[in-house]
């Protein structure tokens, strides 16, 4: 249970109002796998846990701050792509430094070098998970905190018994649109390029998920490496089409798949409305 969730379930209105005035607050937070003497209570946001108890004046202050929270529609106004085509540092990627500092035990219990590049600690960094048990711990976590945010994806990295499973898995269930994970995932990613970065509370849940996926698309030897053209179909916004300079290339945080048969390539939605896309 976080902070908030205690708040409402003391039904503390002082404490809850001093943590909604944290910049960085997410009313949306939702709690782990749990009961409590109202019942079932996991997966419930602050707001839900007010009503459960009935407390009806903190769920009035809890609504009024998720209307200021950052809507959808205001993270399409983030740029798709970008230019810049040096190498991305890890100073540059707040969400996987976040993770990093959270589950440092978990992922890497050793001093990283501040002036190696990105790919150097990413391959450090596997190099420890992949070893002895330590991707059984990694599981554990990587569940804990999906648990909130995609309920069908924490059940199928739970179902996995050993860690080529849990690998495999981990690929599967990104590629896998029923999940939707994909969507809480790029979003996530994109957040990262807002001018003042206010990770959510779905967002930190998943970094984790996105550190384990990094890793395996980069380190692991038993993804094979296609070496030869791919096609993905963009869906993008008028703004994209004006920016864009043919033949020019160009990188954007966000994860996407590929199809080497352009018949078959799938449009990639760039977290655009329909109705303003072509």
């Amino acid at each position: 249970m976080g902070v908030l969730h205690q708040a409402v379930w003391w039904n503390k209105q002082d404490v809850l109002k001093q943590l909604l005035n944290i910049t960085s607050c997410d009313s949306m937070v939702r709690t782990k796998e749990t009961m409590s003497e109202v019942g079932e209570t996991g997966g419930c946001t602050p707001y839900e846990i007010s009503q459960k108890y009935g407390y009806t004046d903190m769920g009035k202050l809890l609504e009024q701050h998720s209307n200021t929270l950052t809507t959808e529609n205001e993270l399409q106004n983030l740029p798709t792509f970008h230019y810049n085509i040096g190498d991305v540092q890890l100073s540059d990627l707040g969400l996987l430094r976040i993770t990093l500092a959270s589950y440092r035990q978990t992922f890497c219990p050793f001093t990283i070098d501040k002036h190696k590049p990105l790919a150097g600690v990413m391959e450090e960094i596997f190099k420890h998970v992949d070893s002895k048990e330590n991707w059984s711990k990694v599981k554990e976590k990587l569940c804990d905190s999906l648990y909130t945010v995609c309920k069908p994806a924490f059940e199928s990295l739970k179902a996995a018994r050993t860690k080529e499973e849990l690998y495999t898995t981990i690929v599967n269930v990104y590629t896998n649109e029923n999940t939707k994970l994909h969507i809480f995932l790029n979003n996530a990613l994109r957040r990262q390029e807002e001018r003042v970065y206010r990770p959510t509370a779905n967002d930190l849940g998943l970094g984790p998920y996105i550190l384990m996926f990094h890793l395996l698309l980069m380190y692991w030897n038993k993804l094979i490496v296609e070496t030869g053209i791919t096609y993905r179909r963009m869906i993008v916004k008028d703004n994209d089409c004006r920016r864009y300079q043919k033949g020019a290339q160009f990188v954007w945080l966000s994860f996407i798949t590929s199809a080497v048969d352009l018949e078959n390539a799938e449009p990639f939605q760039t977290c655009v409305p329909k109705e303003n896309s072509r």
